[in-house]
């Protein structure tokens, strides 16, 4: 009983400023950043058949926009519908937050140019 007693009270009494064996580096840096958020908003300027047809729309609508679109590039997303048939939608690229989306879309929207503001998933 002794032994035990001695024992219990030497793991209660180590240092507080013991450092912990295990040094973890600092440049290891997690898979996934829990930070991000997960759903972003997208610019949607238009939908179209083939890739081809998209990268031509997008030349399109940025010259329309007499600047607008300027500082950025397009994005084209493959999408599946429910009835099997595949669309590539024009999305405008580097936008993800709402009130950017809203602002890029209404100054758009003034030169005649639709365009949609949608809540989607990162990827």
């Amino acid at each position: 009983m002794e032994l035990l007693e001695q024992e219990n009270s030497q793991n209660h009494t180590m240092p507080a400023n013991r450092q912990s064996s295990v040094d973890i580096p600092q440049d290891i840096k997690p898979e996934k950043d829990y930070n991000a958020p997960k759903k972003i908003y997208r610019l949607q300027l238009a939908s179209y058949p083939n890739l081809k047809i998209a990268n031509r729309g997008w030349a399109k609508i940025k010259k329309r926009s007499k600047g607008i679109l300027e500082a950025y590039e397009p994005l084209v997303k493959l999408v599946t519908l429910a009835n099997g048939k595949t669309l590539f939608r024009l999305f405008v690229g580097g936008i993800e937050e709402r009130a950017i989306a809203k602002s890029v879309c209404n100054e758009l929207t003034d030169k005649a140019i639709d365009c949609l503001v949608l809540k989607t998933s990162r990827n």
